[in-house]
């Protein structure tokens, strides 16, 4: 239900431009961007216990920038989020750009074995 909405909310070139930027620009940050500041785990607030969770923003962000020690002391369960999280995140991207309309008479020209297979699979 949230995917047909979505399509409905932001035009599909759009999403796909900002699923593109989106990772580029944690990997320009700076790693210790996340560092500093105040929890903001409703665990840690309100109980003043950690979770679970606590951590993995910055664990993954650490990750990211191949501080594998840095992500290990925020979040060790980060090495297993990071890699799902990149995988479903790479699945929604190949599929919004499978369902960009890929027409016209250039495209058509250059690619006629992929309009093709494009045709077929509908």
């Amino acid at each position: 239900m949230w995917q047909r909405f979505s399509y409905k909310l932001v035009p599909n070139r759009i999403l796909i431009t900002l699923m593109v930027v989106f990772p580029i620009s944690l990997w320009i940050l700076p790693t210790t961007y996340f560092d500093q500041g105040q929890s903001m785990c409703l665990s840690v607030l309100l109980l003043g216990q950690t979770c679970y969770g606590c951590g993995m923003t910055r664990g993954c962000h650490h990750l990211i920038h191949a501080d594998f020690a840095g992500a290990w002391d925020y979040n060790k369960l980060s090495f297993v989020v990071l890699p799902i999280l990149a995988f479903v995140y790479g699945r929604e991207l190949l599929q919004r750009l499978m369902i960009e309309p890929k027409t016209g008479p250039w495209f058509e020209a250059k690619t006629p074995w992929l309009v093709k297979v494009m045709r077929s699979n509908r």
